[in-house]
């Protein structure tokens, strides 16, 4: 019975194949490997949204590489154990190289901490064109957060999300700063936690 259904899903998301975005939720390892199956069909897919799917870090690494590389919008919300920390600085980087011209990257509520921050800044900095990243609910620290502020102070247009981290005072300190720098040029960031970004303006009234 179980193959049978694995089957029916497979027709499913070949009927689906003309979408441009994809939001599924809860899948099972079995129906991760069935999206993996389907994905190649997708050939105008822009966005997939997946919450609370069982993706062990080979079968993200496959899905990675079943996407159409024009992607824009890509939602992981806690997809463990493929994203904790170790593996998400691999997959970040993946990602970056996979999809150039991504915009949006939403990777809250798993367990990233200061090895995704720090890579995420660097891409960023090397000029990754996102302009909306959440990393909301992760286990980012005070180095992460240091990497995260110099991406700031360099491209305030981004949207940031980093509320309900791990950041000390030293990593708060870093990115109040990146927003008065930027504030100071002109420009209207737009981050999370806003306390920090009220803070910031306070400094520059």
């Amino acid at each position: 019975r179980r193959a049978s259904v694995l089957e029916v899903h497979k027709k499913v998301f070949k009927l689906k194949s003309q979408a441009t975005k994809l939001v599924l939720e809860r899948l099972p390892e079995e129906e991760v490997d069935v999206l993996n199956y389907s994905l190649p069909h997708f050939h105008r897919l822009q966005s997939l949204l997946l919450t609370c799917c069982n993706i062990k870090h080979g079968a993200l690494e496959r899905l990675i590489s079943n996407l159409s590389p024009s992607l824009q919008q890509l939602h992981l919300r806690r997809c463990d154990p493929a994203l904790e920390d170790l593996q998400g600085k691999f997959v970040v980087q993946r990602l970056a190289s996979r999809f150039p011209t991504m915009k949006r990257l939403d990777l809250g509520r798993n367990k990233l901490g200061d090895a995704t921050a720090q890579a995420l800044g660097d891409l960023l900095s090397s000029g990754w064109p996102l302009k909306t990243l959440n990393l909301e609910r992760n286990c980012v620290g005070d180095a992460g957060a240091q990497r995260l502020a110099g991406v700031i102070a360099r491209h305030p247009a981004i949207q940031m999300n980093l509320e309900a981290n791990e950041l000390g005072e030293t990593g708060k300190d870093a990115i109040r700063d990146a927003l008065i720098t930027a504030l100071h040029r002109g420009a209207k960031p737009n981050f999370q936690p806003y306390f920090l970004l009220r803070d910031a303006r306070a400094a520059v009234a």
